[in-house]
Order: C-alpha cells, then sequence, then structure tokens
C-alpha cells in the first residue's frame, strides 16, 4: 500500500469514527425517556429462549399459526431473551440493543454505498444515516427494525457482489442471510421478493448458476418453511375476516389507503414521522431529498472519483447499479401498496424501513454528484430538515391526521408513573383496568420488572394482577366486556361478556386522551363512584369504588 492509499484510508476512518460517535450521541440522548409501549412490553417480556421454541409440526395446526406467530420472532427469542439475561431490566439498557444495531447498520450502509458509488457517496450516506430522524426514531425502540436493517444491507451488497462476480461464497452468504432476515420478522419476505426481481431481470447475467439458484432457493425455502405456513395462515385469516381494527394483533388499519401514503413514506424517509407533510418543513424536506434522490439515481456516476483504476473497475455497471436501486426501493412499496388496494390495509410503514438506507444512499449520489459549493449548500439543507425533524419528534408532536404514519403509536404513555402512583394507592382486592389495549403489555412489563420498588406487602398482588390483565372493553353496541391479557401477546379471541361478579369493590382505571373511550367511563360510573383522579400529561389514573345501594 503506498503512502497516498494508506493516507486515504487513515482518513476515511477517522471520518467514519466521527459519523460514528455523532449517530451514538443522537441515540443515546433521551433514550429512556418514554416508557415501553406495547411492542417493546411484548418483547421484554418474552420467557423463552431460542431453544425453549415449539417443534415444526405445530405449525400445521392453523389455530396455532394465528395466535403464535411470535414464536418465529427469533429477534426476541435469539437476542433479545439473551440480551435482557445479560443487562437486566433498564429501559435504557434494553434499547442500547438497538443503539448498536444501528450504529452496525451505518457501517454498512458506509460499505454498500462506497461499492456502488465510491468513496464520497459511502461517507456521505453514512453521515445523513447518522442524523436521519427515521433511523433514530426505531434506534431507540426495542425491536427489531434496526437489525433487520442491518442485515438487508449486507443481503443487497450480497446480490451486487452475485450480479457482477457469482461467487459461490456469495450465494450461500445471502441464503444464511436472507433466512436470518425472514426469521427476524417475516413481513421482510416481501423485501427479499425485490431480490427476486433482480436475478430475473439480469437473469442472462447468471444463466450460467442456474444450479446454484436452483439449490440455494431449495434450501432457503426448507429453512423458511414455517415461516411460509405462518404467512399463508395470516393471510388467509385476513381474507376471510373481519378484524376490528382497534383490538386487532394483525397488522390491520381502518380506512383505505391511497397514493398520498406512498408520498407519506417519502415524507418519513425526509424528516421523520412527527412533521406534517403539509407543513412547511414537510414540504420543503419531502421535495430537496425526492430531488436528490432522482438526480442521484440519473447522474451518480458522477459522484464517483476515485482515483484507483482498479477499485472503479470493481463497481457494477452504471445502468445495472440504478436499475438495481431502483428496484429494490420501489417493488416492496408498490407490491404492500396494490395488496392494500385490492385486499385489506396491510401497508405500513415501519415494513419499509430497511429502505431508508437505500433512500440515504440515492440521496447522497445526488448530493455529491454536484459541484463543490452546491454540494455543501444541500448538504447543509438536508441537515437542517434533519434537525427540524429531529426537533419534532424530541417535542412529541404529530401529524393533523393518522394517515400520514399508518400504525403510529402515541409513546408518551406515563405508564412507569402510572404504576408507581398505583403501588402508593393499591390495597387487597383491587383490581387495575384500562380503557386502552395499547398499555396491557407495558403496565404487565413495569409490574414484574419493578415490583422490588413497591413496598413488600403489595407488590405480589399487584404483580399478579398485572399478569392476569384484564381489559375492560364496551363493544360498538355498548356491551361491556372483559377481555384477558394473560398471554405473552394478547389476542381478541378471550374476551367474555362482562359478569358482575368479576368486578371488585374498588377499581384503578388507567385511561388515555389520544385513545378516548367514553363509554368505559359512563358504564362504570352506572355501578361505581369516582374517588380520586391522578393526572399524567395525556394519561389519567381515576380511583372508582362501588356505589352502596340503599336499603
Amino acid at each position: 500500500m503506498n503512502q497516498a492509499a494508506f493516507k486515504r484510508k487513515l482518513n476515511t476512518g477517522t471520518v467514519l469514527f466521527a459519523i460514528a460517535v455523532l449517530a451514538l450521541v443522537v441515540r443515546l440522548y433521551h433514550l429512556d425517556r418514554y416508557p415501553l409501549w406495547f411492542d417493546e412490553s411484548a418483547a421484554a417480556l418474552e420467557p423463552r429462549s431460542v431453544f425453549a421454541l415449539p417443534s415444526v409440526t405445530e405449525f400445521f395446526n392453523p389455530e396455532f399459526t394465528r395466535d403464535r406467530a411470535d414464536y418465529l420472532m427469533l429477534y426476541y427469542h435469539g437476542f433479545v431473551f439473551f440480551w435482557r439475561e445479560l443487562v437486566g431490566n433498564s429501559v435504557f439498557s434494553l434499547r442500547v440493543s438497538s443503539v448498536i444495531w444501528a450504529l452496525l447498520g451505518i457501517g454498512m450502509v458506509y460499505k454498500l454505498a462506497s461499492y456502488l458509488y465510491g468513496r464520497n457517496v459511502g461517507l456521505m450516506s453514512a453521515f445523513l444515516l447518522s442524523l436521519a430522524p427515521f433511523h433514530i426514531y426505531y434506534s431507540q425502540e426495542l425491536r427489531q427494525y434496526t437489525a433487520v436493517m442491518f442485515l438487508c444491507l449486507i443481503s443487497y451488497y450480497l446480490v451486487f457482489r452475485i450480479l457482477e462476480f457469482d461467487r459461490s461464497r456469495d450465494w450461500i452468504s445471502l441464503i444464511i442471510v436472507n433466512t436470518v432476515i425472514v426469521y427476524f420478522h417475516y413481513v421482510m419476505i416481501i423485501l427479499l421478493g425485490a431480490e427476486i426481481m433482480l436475478f430475473v431481470l439480469y437473469r442472462r447475467r447468471i444463466r450460467h448458476a442456474l444450479l446454484k439458484i436452483a439449490g440455494g432457493s431449495f434450501i432457503f425455502l426448507i429453512f423458511v418453511f414455517p415461516v411460509l405456513l405462518i404467512v399463508v395462515q395470516k393471510v388467509a385469516y385476513i381474507l376471510t375476516h373481519t378484524v376490528r381494527a382497534d383490538i386487532s394483533d394483525f397488522p390491520i388499519w381502518g380506512g383505505k389507503i391511497d397514493f398520498r401514503n406512498v408520498v407519506y413514506t417519502l415524507r418519513n424517509f425526509s424528516i421523520g414521522y412527527t412533521v406534517d407533510f403539509y407543513s412547511v418543513w414537510g414540504w420543503i424536506a419531502t421535495c430537496l431529498l425526492v430531488d436528490l434522490c432522482i438526480l442521484g439515481l440519473i447522474r451518480g456516476g458522477a459522484a464517483n472519483n476515485f482515483s484507483s483504476a482498479k477499485r472503479v473497475s470493481a463497481i457494477p455497471p452504471m445502468r445495472m447499479r440504478e436499475v438495481s436501486l431502483i428496484v429494490l426501493f420501489v417493488f416492496p412499496i408498490a407490491a404492500l401498496f396494490i395488496f392494500s388496494q385490492a385486499a385489506k390495509t396491510c401497508y405500513v410503514d415501519r415494513y419499509f424501513f430497511p429502505l431508508g438506507a437505500l433512500y440515504c444512499i440515492a440521496v447522497s449520489a445526488g448530493i455529491c454528484s454536484a459541484r463543490k459549493f452546491l454540494k455543501i449548500f444541500l448538504t447543509v439543507c438536508v441537515c437542517i430538515c434533519f434537525g427540524v425533524g429531529l426537533s419534532s419528534y424530541y417535542r412529541d408532536d404529530l401529524p393533523r391526521d393518522n394517515a400520514q404514519h399508518i400504525g403510529y403509536m402515541q409513546k408518551n404513555t406515563h405508564i412507569d408513573e402510572i404504576t408507581a402512583a398505583l403501588a402508593r394507592n393499591y390495597r387487597e382486592g383491587d383490581q387495575v383496568m384500562s380503557a386502552s389495549r395499547l398499555i396491557t403489555l407495558p403496565l404487565k412489563f413495569y409490574m414484574n420488572a419493578y415490583s422490588w420498588e413497591y413496598p413488600s406487602d403489595k407488590n405480589t398482588r399487584m404483580v399478579r394482577e398485572a399478569n392476569e390483565g384484564k381489559l375492560f372493553w364496551v363493544d360498538n353496541e355498548g356491551k361491556p366486556f372483559l377481555i384477558s391479557y394473560n398471554k405473552i401477546v394478547p389476542t381478541w379471541y378471550d374476551k367474555k361478556p362482562f359478569s358482575e361478579k368479576e368486578m371488585s369493590p374498588r377499581i384503578w382505571l388507567i385511561y388515555y386522551t389520544f385513545d378516548p373511550r367514553p363509554e368505559v367511563m359512563a358504564d362504570l360510573s352506572k355501578r361505581y363512584e369516582q374517588k380520586a383522579k391522578f393526572l399524567f400529561g395525556d394519561s389519567e389514573l381515576y380511583e372508582y369504588e362501588k356505589r352502596v345501594v340503599q336499603q
């Protein structure tokens, strides 16, 4: 290695280290400011390791596959379970795992972008992803999305290597990585479908590898066979049943989506979830980054200014590179959008999370294709947009209409403070109930994880009550129900008619103004008298006592 090459490599390492430090700081900032929400709590409560899963034969049972698809979320069984054993139940420590995966993803986006476009685009891609509000949002959740992005970037890198060199080791690595991706989140099958499209599109480049393709596909199908059973059962149930969106554990949200939701997805990649698309900054950020993305796909080749002729020769042909990026990015969004139009709404932004990295690569290629001073100006503009998105995220803003983010969850539920208030006031025989299903698992987590902080004479009964997880609900016909949430991932199938005998003399009702259920309080008021009210932002805790019937 000559002196110039060594100096360039040293400078690259220094810049990447600075980007990693920046990414770490902005992701650790207020990492535990929100309590765990529903899906995070399901991960934190997971009691089974990867060595305690059911046999494959169980997956031929339709009821089992319908109710227990979480058995295949090996991110929870194979990673979170052991991570929790290592670091404990601290919310900060649990979420650090997502930060680690996020940093690995930033390193991998540099690897992929520099392979496709050169060193400058690689560094710019890593820098933009380190500040992207969309990426920071999921870096601060105890969920599998940052891990899936990292693995998807490896998968995309291997696909480009196969299209260029067609080496057996790349095929083997691709099968292994894609299998892990599907077991981390089975919905990611739709992202891997784009890779199949690429192999079909460029079949002439790998036509001499038909045996490898056939053999690899067969091995992959064997590995993911239980996942395919789950997907078939889920899709069949969704298509043949009407499931109420408010108590559904399926990815179904009420109302049909339209093309605006695709535009909202681009807004999410550009400035995050919380900035309204129709605001000034929403328009500026979306238009700016989408235009830079298109520019990068058209003129991205101009961004490659490597001086090493040997390294440049290893970069895939320009047309194949741009077409492949378009297919990888567009196919999953288009496929899920079409399915949501033809069947039922399953279009959820977080399923496209790994595509955010490809978006940053294309935007970076667009920036780097500009002249020097314009490049600096565009970089500053993008950073300003990201800064606006992050400040909005830290303020916990929301767009005016929920359609701008299908599946968005309100995080700031104050359930940790509510649990502490319950611990101070809980008495023997009290019943804890919730008017929102979103809080039952977080309540269960905080009751169990922090029971040692509560008075010893109360924590056992409180934890038992939380583990029973009864949810008071009133349906659209005004009939009250009790839904049992004693499973790791509760389902609506357990609901049963309300019985007066099951109600305690004193009830603690957890209520949320962002998820209003006035019929719950109206029904309770018929038999119970409100004694106290505790306010925690948008969260409310009510104490009810049964009315004394005058003789």
